[in-house]
């Protein structure tokens, strides 16, 4: 993604109505499901981090992963939580199997064209009674390779 249309995008999902009014919704959902204390969470296609400064219970340790490298560089700069530039296929070494409470993904998975693959590879990364928490804006039909 160019920079300018990062930037522009990034704009947009801060000020945007129904990108604020989603984050009140996970913001409301999330911080009421039960986590331990200091949740460890990942989020998987961070875009421009918003998510990660407003929709999380107080206290959780966060840390974010983003493909393309200008949205992983606006969302690293918003901070403080670690953001890595990315993908699911090839995390970096600094995301550890089994070392998080949850994983998220917020509109990721219907732009991956092996859906039941990145799925496979975040329930690789929670603790034993963590949580996988993911929303499609699309029907995505997750695990039929069919929603590219």
């Amino acid at each position: 993604m160019e920079k300018s249309y990062a930037q522009h995008y990034a704009l947009l999902e801060g000020e945007h109505w129904w990108f604020r009014a989603r984050r009140v919704i996970l913001r409301d959902l999330l911080t009421h499901l039960e986590w331990p204390p200091r949740p460890k969470i990942l989020e998987i296609g961070v875009g421009p981090g918003y998510n990660l400064l407003e929709i999380y219970p107080p206290g959780s340790r966060l840390e974010g992963v983003e493909p393309d490298c200008a949205l992983a560089s606006l969302a690293a700069a918003r901070g403080p939580a670690p953001v890595f530039n990315a993908s699911i296929d090839e995390l970096p070494s600094g995301v550890r199997d089994a070392s998080y409470d949850g994983v998220t993904m917020f509109d990721v998975l219907e732009h991956i064209p092996d859906d039941a693959r990145a799925l496979q590879i975040a329930n690789r990364n929670i603790k034993q009674g963590g949580r996988i928490i993911r929303l499609c804006q699309r029907t995505c039909g997750c695990g039929d390779n069919k929603t590219g």
